[in-house]
């Protein structure tokens, strides 16, 4: 059994969901970090300096951009 500990790590960006009530700075906090917003309202454009996808409507268009960032992290994330 304790052949199969673990000790040794890979770096990899933090991966988090944030909710709340609208105003209360998750998108801001998102440009802070540096993080790619999955941005599912397109209330996000007036935040500078933030990344963001564009607005996703539907769960096909954010199944398709969540599976490419785990597949394919775009640099800087």
């Amino acid at each position: 059994m304790y052949d199969q500990i673990i000790d040794t790590s890979n770096p990899s960006p933090p991966k988090f969901i944030v909710y709340g009530e609208p105003g209360v700075g998750k998108t801001t906090l998102a440009a802070q970090a540096r993080a790619l917003l999955i941005d599912c309202e397109g209330g996000a454009s007036s935040i500078k300096g933030l990344r963001r996808t564009p607005t996703l409507r539907t769960w096909p268009e954010m199944s398709t951009w969540l599976e490419r960032i785990a597949t394919e992290p775009p640099e800087g994330v």
